[in-house]
């Protein structure tokens, strides 16, 4: 029987809290909150964001949960940024407020109960107890909710630093409903699983293909730096994130605050590069 005094704990967090809702995410901040002994469970997500973002950024974060990546994206971003958090499932989507009231970040975090896909309209989503595996359904059962495509939903905002999706398969529903998003986004980090994208008929290379008709290159992170680039043939096995942007140089001045040259050149030589991509999608500066 749920008591609700789980709620009474508050996770401390790098920049940020949570407060222990009854999910699974809210237990495995709980265990490991500075992922000493566990790499997942946001650690990846976590790292990427600090390291990546700016202070004054804007961040959209499709398949915001009970809100560890937004409230990450808010501690980096400051109060002159924003961040855009869409979480579809009604009783995950009252602990994403919870969380973005207990960090005072209602200024910046601004949260929106809609689930994100390929038009606008309405969408049935799974009801697990494990919230951190519940996505669209891909049938007509599980709870309704209202749909928008993220064109719609981010049409106001000029520039995003980072579109953040994870939606358990849902990916490319996603991407093909933010055509005009995606030409005003510098960087799009993505949760992949071959076998996630197969429940939804889908795959990596329809994503790796979707976006690079966009103008952006899809690569793995190593270490510091992008390192390998992906390509349609390539597939997840298992669970990762990818990042995919239209200038490498660019991800890698984020991350690391220098970038590859030519001829030995210094990483200040290196200047804010601009490339158009085939529909004429281009990075802003670092």
């Amino acid at each position: 029987m749920y008591t609700g005094l789980s709620t009474r704990f508050i996770i401390p967090k790098a920049g940020f809290r949570l407060r222990f809702f009854p999910t699974n995410s809210s237990a495995q901040q709980w265990v490991d909150p500075y992922h000493d002994n566990d790499a997942d469970h946001g650690h990846r997500e976590e790292t990427f964001f600090r390291r990546y973002l700016r202070p004054g950024d804007v961040v959209v974060d499709v398949g915001a949960n009970f809100g560890l990546t937004a409230l990450a994206a808010f501690s980096a971003v400051g109060s002159g940024g924003e961040v855009h958090a869409f979480e579809p499932h009604p009783r995950i989507f009252s602990f994403l407020v919870g969380n973005i009231e207990l960090n005072g970040a209602q200024e910046v975090v601004t949260p929106y109960n809609l689930a994100i896909g390929e038009r606008a309209g309405t969408a049935y989503l799974t009801d697990m107890r494990a919230d951190d595996q519940n996505g669209v359904s891909p049938g007509a059962t599980g709870l309704r909710v209202a749909m928008s495509t993220l064109d719609d939903a981010a049409s106001r905002l000029a520039s995003i630093a980072l579109l953040k999706i994870d939606v358990e398969g849902y990916e490319p529903f996603v991407l093909r409903g933010a055509t005009q998003t995606l030409a005003r986004t510098a960087c799009v980090y993505f949760e992949s699983s071959d076998e996630k994208l197969a429940q939804h008929g889908s795959s990596l290379g329809e994503i790796v293909e979707l976006l690079a008709g966009h103008g952006f290159q899809v690569r793995r992170l190593g270490g510091a730096a992008p390192t390998t680039a992906v390509t349609a043939a390539y597939g997840s096995s298992q669970l990762e994130d990818l990042v995919a942007v239209c200038d490498v140089g660019y991800l890698h001045r984020r991350l690391t605050g220098s970038a590859p040259t030519a001829g030995g050149a210094s990483a200040a030589a290196d200047q804010p590069a601009l490339i158009a991509g085939p529909r004429g999608h281009a990075c802003p500066p670092a």
